[in-house]
């Protein structure tokens, strides 16, 4: 049982056995169609097969929050022809709205919410409570809008809402309706699709409006959004009000209808956000339940006053608070639904950061899941765009004066916080671009949860420890400095002699009598291969010695002696002088293999499938920051390529394939099919040893 306790905060930690599931990689989906949508924020977005469709919105990139005159146009884009094309409607349509909401039930489109402001006259705002349906699976090309009737009372009107179907039901949660007194709601509805009836859930802990909602595990979770705080309650009114952005994390139990507050775990959490995106993710098509959920971008509303020093970014973001300079987000972070831990997944392109983005399933196959994210608004950090366009400043004025026409209590800086506060001093940007994203479940799903754990292999008697002080069995041990637990036993071998890897390969050795390089006389390294070419060991630098650089040296059996065991006493003190760039860093690695294999990745280096002319290539990816021996150490040292990785991570390409004689003369193939051999050869001597155990 203490194993089994010990693995699973292991696991929470970096995965399953070891793996972080970190990496990602963006690809550009080019569109194939030159009509499109108008840039649009704010408006309703759903998916209904291989189709995107989105109805209404306004031009906040402008300053303009109002409908836009083309906000009642239905679009369709199509995600196998990559495709954008206007869907012709009649009937009763919905009209322009924005911050509604429309999901697919049945083969059809259904509308609900939103909001619309007259643009003369009284400027009435108007919030909507009727459903809509538009009549996809009749006979097209013109599809008809019809109205729906719901029984029992509805719910408020509003906009900025989060709704989310789920079992049959159509989910709605708080929102944004200045008729109602605070603005900004905590009420929960359910619409059951079987006779549409609404009924009321229990309300939510907070007010919010601009989050997110999703469903699994018979529960509902909320996150984020802004909420209302009164500068003045006293005088409240829409003009002293804050709006910040917040994190709170709360699920509601459909079965017991009770709210809860989420515990955020692990290192990365969303922090304050609205306007993000999210989109629940599958093991495999078909499954009722996600495994897991991801979240893309968004914006962060300070609220007022607004300012923050360097030192409060720090203190509340971390090593992250860079990334919350700008008020959008170009982050993808992943919720575990059984965990409860929240990872980052790291683009391996640079991204624009964006908010009101969508996204959307592709396929889960083989353990990697492909979606794509589309759209959005926000900055760019390389381009200053402080400079407010005319029509910007002009919307922030007209506000001002309506307020005060209105009777408001308007703040003396309001037009100043309507260009500086809502803006963030940078003009938002529309961006239509499209982009594949791949995710990979730990080097694939089948058989591949311990593939990493292979790299750690400790003695009989020893454990991974989850101690709070340095401890050479800790799994975290190389996050904090470039040693591994065998570093601390005492060696198995006295003596370095030549054309002896099988005993020296990861074992710590010490400089000694160097003429060329007498600076490293003394010092520690790992040894590596034997080079019998030159008569010589492959040693590789010590990171805490070396300035946090990799690199390696070779060196004559003569002047290397076995290093001593380390003591904790010494790392201790070592830890006193460095700093956090002497550790290990994470590893990168790629493996292609033949697209017909359904085998483990590790099956298929060990025992690969002959990759046929023309046939296709699948490429495997992860990155890794769990447990090393010393084996590992210098078998990823050995293994890296330098073109590809840095300093601070270590990157490896490997190809599952049977080298002939030719391959391994190529230069152009040379490095991959030595590091691929290699790599094999390593596997199958831990898998050899292991099966002992």
């Amino acid at each position: 049982m203490i194993n089994e306790a010990i693995e699973g905060v292991i696991d929470e930690i970096y995965g399953p056995k070891g793996s972080d599931e970190s990496i990602c990689v963006w690809k550009h989906y080019p569109l194939l169609s030159k009509s499109k949508p108008p840039g649009l924020q704010f408006r309703a977005t759903c998916q209904m097969g291989d189709k995107i469709y989105v109805h209404g919105g306004c031009d906040f990139c402008e300053n303009d929050i109002l409908p836009s005159s083309d906000g009642d146009e239905v679009w369709e884009f199509n995600i196998t022809k990559r495709q954008w094309r206007h869907i012709k409607t009649a009937g009763k349509s919905p009209g322009p709205r924005t911050g509604h909401s429309m999901f697919p039930w049945k083969g059809d489109l259904y509308l609900w919410g939103g909001m619309m402001e007259e643009r003369s006259g009284t400027r009435r705002r108007y919030y909507f409570t009727k459903l809509y349906k538009l009549n996809m699976t009749g006979k097209g090309p013109v599809y008809k809008w019809e109205v729906v009737k719901t029984r029992s009372q509805e719910p408020f009107g509003r906009e900025e809402y989060a709704g989310v179907l789920y079992k049959g039901k159509y989910y709605v949660h708080a929102g944004n309706n200045p008729n109602v007194e605070g603005s900004a709601l905590k009420d929960t509805w359910v619409l059951n699709l079987s006779n549409f009836k609404w009924s009321p859930l229990k309300d939510g802990p907070v007010t919010r409006h601009c989050h997110c909602m999703w469903a699994g595990n018979n529960k509902l979770y909320v996150l984020g959004g802004r909420t209302d705080i009164p500068q003045d309650p006293a005088n409240f009114s829409l003009m002293n009000v804050s709006n910040p952005s917040i994190e709170d994390f709360v699920s509601f139990d459909l079965g017991t209808k009770t709210w809860k507050y989420e515990d955020l775990v692990g290192k990365y959490r969303p922090h304050d956000l609205s306007e993000f995106t999210v989109l629940p993710l599958y093991n495999k098509d078909g499954d009722d339940e996600p495994s897991s959920v991801v979240i893309w971008g968004g914006y962060r509303d300070p609220g007022r006053p607004k300012t923050m020093t360097l030192a409060d970014m720090k203190a509340k973001f971390g090593e992250e608070h860079e990334e919350f300079r700008l008020p959008y987000k170009k982050r993808l972070l992943r919720f575990d639904m059984k965990t409860n831990v929240w990872k980052p997944l790291k683009p391996t392109s640079p991204i624009l950061p964006k908010a009101q983005s969508f996204m959307c399933r592709l396929k889960s196959e083989n353990g990697i899941t492909h979606f794509l994210i589309a759209e959005g608004y926000g900055v760019d950090p390389d381009h200053d765009t402080r400079d407010l366009s005319e029509k910007t400043r002009a919307e922030a004025h007209r506000l001002h004066q309506d307020a005060i026409a209105l009777g408001h209590q308007v703040p003396a800086d309001f037009e100043s916080y309507m260009n500086g506060q809502q803006l963030s001093n940078h003009k938002p940007q529309y961006s239509n671009k499209v982009y594949e994203v791949l995710v990979t479940e730990s080097f694939g799903e089948r058989g591949a949860a311990g593939w990493s754990w292979n790299f750690f292999k400790t003695c009989a008697d020893k454990l991974p420890g989850v101690e709070t002080v340095l401890h050479p069995a800790s799994p975290t041990l190389h996050n904090i400095v470039d040693l591994s637990l065998d570093d601390f036993l005492q060696p198995r071998i006295d003596l370095v002699v030549a054309d002896d890897q099988n005993n020296l390969f990861g074992v710590r050795v010490k400089f000694d009598g160097l003429k060329g390089r007498q600076d490293l006389n003394g010092e520690a390294g790992r040894c590596g291969r034997w080079l019998s070419k030159t008569g010589r060991y492959e040693v590789f630098l010590s990171l805490y010695e070396n300035g946090g650089k990799l690199g390696s040296i070779s060196v004559k059996p003569e002047n290397l002696l076995i290093a001593d065991a380390v003591t904790t006493l010494e790392v201790e003190e070592l830890l006193t002088y460095t700093s956090s760039d002497k550790r290990f860093p994470p590893t990168l690695i790629n493996l292609a293999r033949t697209s017909e294999s359904d085998r483990p990745p590790l099956d298929d280096i060990i025992d690969p499938i002959p990759i046929a002319r023309g046939g296709g290539v699948v490429p495997i990816f992860d990155t890794y920051r769990g447990p090393l021996s010393k084996e590992a150490h210098a078998l990823l040292r050995t293994i890296a390529n330098p073109e590809i990785g840095n300093d601070k991570m270590i990157a490896c390409s490997l190809l599952a394939q049977k080298f002939s004689d030719e391959d391994r003369r190529n230069p152009n193939t040379k490095k991959m099919t030595e590091s691929s051999i290699f790599f094999s050869e390593f596997v199958r001597d831990c898998k050899a040893k292991d099966s002992v155990r």
